[in-house]
């Protein structure tokens, strides 16, 4: 334990100056307790205070940062500057309230007088060593109860989120029938959205009704004639000219003294399967009509329907002769839906034995009329024979005698039942309100014309701490809740007084009530109420009598503090999120169900060049983006190629700024849900524009560097070359000294293949050494890739290589560089003839095929295969690193790097499959570019 304590005076006034007296005097002598500072602004505990050199300051929040504080005497009394000191000061330094502080005091009093020896000396430091346990002790149970309300409330909101999720709409009743929760499910299904419905009664939201519904009715009444723990009822609900029906399930909950406290109630939607019940029905009491009478026409026929015999009645029902029915099938009888029963459900009706059925017959001159048809069907026999009656008059008599009966049946009895619950209810009337006032959980008393508490229940007690004993019969409504005498709001609504009850409440948030004429609505702090104050809910409502005069008022109350507090913890995370958002150094663009964007930062407006106020809520997000790109991303959040479905992670993209320039940007996003319905997206955007520009920069110098190191390389080639050219000057020098034309055209055939090989090593270098941006123009991939095999057939047909070609038929034009594309097809296939001579010449098996078609998610796709030499692992790791050449002194190592390098610039793909003696297959694939 501490030897000694640091403490510090917020307030007190004369106390303060009292405590700092006791000290003043003691100041010679040692005592466990030193006074650091105090905030006040009494002058005499400021003047006595600087004479002890301690702290002053008038804010008590300055006080929290002193060092090495133990305890804070706090003297205020008031209850937000306590509930501010709690929030903010450091866990280990302990609150005293006035009453302790007296004990503070009184012990240091005594401590001033420790120059006492003997017994009163160790009892003073016993109290003192008593008195620092007991503010641990308190420090410690304000610990435990701060952690056993935080467990509290993460099992009442896991519990919250089963109720409001369970399929079935449900309430929680108080006894009175009042709702004191109701999960989300019935708030959506009886579209109660946004509304608040604790307290209302369970007919109100349930059926409408401003009254209780009848106890034949009620779920409750049930419960409690059976004297159950549960009932079930089955009820109908009119709404929007539908009549819906739910199993009304009531079971009750009870306190350690097995009463009811409250109850639950569930509705489940039984409204299809009553409709079925029904519609059963209806065909059960239209099959038992049948029933009843069958007897005038007889028929038989077999399984197929083909009549065999029938009888004189039936003929002259139906007007046709006895040659004629025999000739047809059953169902030839028939009309509508009975023809189809009679001839395509005759398996069913055997499954069934006997029937009675109503069916349309059809007279022969084509009237239709009813009749009742006994069906059996004869099992011995294996054929049905039916019993048919005209029943058209009788149908319409009986239809019509049952149908008043009924109705004449229904009437006497309603009015009967009407006149008896009347009669009832007159004599409940008065204990029925006298019971919903005293045992409603909400606070609530009622004045009467003379300003008299009449009634002032439980629930009004607990709030205010006045009991009904001493309110009741008095005109002291305001000391609850004013420290002087004030006009209630009951009373200003009794007496009319409409001006008086704006001057002083308009700043209550004053309203009218929406539900009770000539009542009215308020909220408001009251510091006096409780003991950290409380906010209210108040209505104030007229009770009048049959003529409509006032002859007192009812007042409600509702504590909702919790509810500001939580309103003002949600503005403030609130303006957490909206900073973290506006101040991201990535770009943030969010967006609802419908595709308009609702969130677009500062790094977004600064990337793409729009304000918040002209894209916000204006435009949608197609507007930023590319047909083809929207597409792109749109396919990708219901993919998993970037990421699970749902997510793309790291996509590169471009945006289109407001100057309708493309942005590059990397792009991470995710869509939005809510209750498993697609809500909107948001999505982080990345600028690449200076990152690609550096990455450009990076490519050029690599390229620039490799150009320099296989210039040396080409040293070789290029002196063959040039021997090449000597060679052919040479010859057509000969030739002209000679007059020889057939040697002078040998010496310029040698003369133009090595300028032509020159003129293709500096064309690869120049395109491998340089950015450029393809010239696009619709060209026919067919056409393009005849125009390279037919330049290729000589070169093939000398190294005995067959050349083949598959040609895809309505092929569409593509967009592409003619001259770039041109050069890569000869590139390719000039190596794929390279890697064949070796089989052509030996064997005369060397085969290149090209082939064009159309493949998912490209414009056109060209491969060129070759059953050559292949290559090994360690060759196709190479194959695109510098100027790698399998073949020696005669290659470059130019070609497939400016091939690759064109097929980039298009935005196309190049790939290679090859196996060693099996051959190599190149893919080149282009995609779709408008010009």
């Amino acid at each position: 334990m501490k030897s000694s304590f640091n403490v510090a005076i917020i307030g007190g006034g004369s106390f303060c100056s009292s405590i700092l007296d006791i000290f003043s005097k003691n100041k010679k002598g040692k005592t466990n307790f030193r006074i650091v500072g105090i905030a006040e602004t009494d002058p005499s505990c400021i003047q006595k205070a600087r004479e002890s050199n301690i702290f002053i300051t008038d804010d008590f929040r300055e006080i929290l940062n002193l060092k090495d504080l133990d305890i804070i005497v706090e003297l205020t009394g008031d209850p937000r500057i306590r509930e501010e000191i709690s929030k903010n000061k450091l866990d280990n330094v302990k609150i005293i309230d006035r009453i302790s502080a007296e004990i503070f005091s009184e012990m240091a009093r005594l401590e001033s007088t420790k120059s006492l020896k003997g017994h009163w000396n160790k009892k003073i430091k016993a109290v003192s060593r008593l008195f620092a346990d007991i503010i641990l002790l308190e420090q410690e149970k304000i610990s435990m109860a701060r952690e056993m309300e935080n467990r509290l409330k993460a099992e009442r909101d896991y519990t919250t989120n089963i109720f409001d999720h369970l399929p079935d709409s449900v309430l929680v009743l108080n006894k009175d029938m009042d709702v004191e929760r109701a999960n989300n499910t019935f708030i959506h299904e009886f579209g109660y959205d946004g509304t608040r419905i604790e307290g209302k009664k369970c007919y109100e939201l349930i059926y409408n009704r401003n009254e209780q519904c009848p106890s034949s009715e009620c779920p409750i009444s049930l419960l409690k004639e059976q004297r159950g723990n549960e009932s079930r009822k089955e009820i109908s609900i009119k709404k929007d000219g539908n009549v819906l029906y739910y199993e009304a399930y009531l079971s009750p909950f009870f306190d350690h003294k097995n009463r009811v406290k409250r109850y639950l109630y569930k509705l489940t939607n039984i409204t299809r399967r009553k409709q079925l019940e029904q519609e059963l029905e209806k065909s059960r009491q239209k099959y038992i009509k049948l029933f009843q009478d069958a007897r005038d026409g007889i028929i038989f026929f077999k399984e197929n329907g083909e009549i065999i015999e029938s009888n004189l009645s039936l003929c002259k029902m139906l007007n046709y002769s006895f040659d004629e029915i025999n000739k047809m099938r059953v169902g030839d009888l028939a009309h509508g839906i009975s023809k189809k029963i009679l001839s395509d459900h005759l398996e069913d009706l055997k499954t069934m034995v006997y029937v009675a059925v109503e069916f349309d017959f059809c007279r022969k001159d084509g009237q239709i009329i009813p009749v009742e048809a006994s069906l059996l069907y004869i099992m011995d026999e294996g054929i049905f024979q039916a019993m048919v009656r005209d029943i058209t008059a009788r149908k319409k008599l009986e239809d019509a005698q049952k149908q008043y009966a009924q109705e004449l049946e229904k009437e006497v009895e309603k009015r009967t039942y009407e006149l008896r619950e009347s009669q009832k209810e007159i004599l409940k009337q008065k204990k029925y309100a006298e019971g919903i006032i005293y045992g409603s959980p909400i606070p609530m008393f009622v004045l009467d014309k003379n300003h008299k508490i009449t009634y002032w229940n439980k629930a009004c007690e607990k709030l205010t701490g006045f009991s009904a004993r001493e309110m009741i019969g008095t005109d002291n409504q305001w000391k609850p809740f004013y420290p002087h005498k004030r006009p209630l709001l009951a009373d200003l609504v009794i007496e009319g007084n409409i001006k008086e009850i704006h001057r002083l409440y308009k700043s209550m948030n004053l309203r009218k009530s929406p539900m009770v004429e000539g009542a009215y609505e308020a909220e408001h702090y009251f510091p006096h109420l409780g003991t950290e104050g409380t906010h209210l809910y108040f209505n104030a409502a007229p009770i009048k009598d049959e003529k409509g005069e006032i002859q007192g008022a009812i007042v409600t109350y509702q504590d909702f503090s919790e509810r500001v507090r939580m309103t003002q913890e949600l503005k403030k995370r609130e303006t957490f999120v909206r900073n973290l958002i506006e101040n991201s150094i990535d770009g943030i663009i969010a967006t609802d169900e419908k595709g308009k964007i609702v969130i677009f930062n500062r790094s977004a407006s600064e990337m793409l060049g729009f304000s918040p106020k002209e894209i916000m809520g204006k435009i949608t997000y197609i507007e930023i983006l590319s047909r083809e790109m929207t597409r792109k991303i749109r396919t990708c959040f219901y993919s998993d190629q970037f990421g699970p479905k749902g997510k793309i992670i790291n996509m590169e993209a471009e945006l289109i700024n407001k100057s309708g320039e493309p942005i590059p940007v990397r792009l991470s996003g995710t869509l939005l849900f809510e209750k498993r319905k697609e809500v909107g997206s948001v999505v982080f955007i990345q600028d690449l524009r200076e990152i690609l520009k550096l990455q450009k920069e990076k490519e050029q110098a690599q390229r620039m560097a490799l150009i320099g190191q296989t210039v040396a390389g080409l040293a070789h080639y290029i002196k063959n070359i040039l021997n090449g050219l000597k060679g052919g000057s040479y010859v057509m020098q000969s030739a002209l000294n000679k007059q020889d034309v057939e040697l002078m055209e040998k010496g310029l055939k040698m003369m133009n293949k090595n300028i032509d090989q020159i003129t293709n090593i500096v064309m690869d270098m120049l395109i491998y050494s340089k950015e450029r941006r393809p010239a696009y123009e619709p060209v026919d991939p067919n056409e393009l890739t005849m125009d390279v095999v037919e330049l290729m057939e000589e070169r093939a047909r000398l190294a005995n290589v067959k050349l083949n070609t598959q040609l895809q038929s309505n092929l569409q034009p593509v967009n592409m560089d003619r001259t770039a594309i041109h050069r890569c097809l000869l590139n390719l296939i000039n190596n794929a003839i390279d890697a064949c001579s070796l089989k052509g010449i030996m064997e005369g098996k060397g085969i290149v095929t090209v082939k064009t078609y159309k493949p998912d998610g490209w414009a056109v796709g060209f491969d060129v295969i070759d059953n050559g030499t292949g290559m090994d692992e360690e060759t196709q790791k190479k194959l695109f690193t510098g100027f790698f050449s399998t073949k020696g002194y005669k290659g470059t190592g130019l070609g497939l790097p400016v091939t690759q390098k064109i097929v980039k610039e298009h935005g196309g793909e190049l790939k290679f499959v090859s196996k060693p003696g099996k051959g190599t297959t190149f893919t080149l694939l282009l995609p779709d570019k408008s010009k």
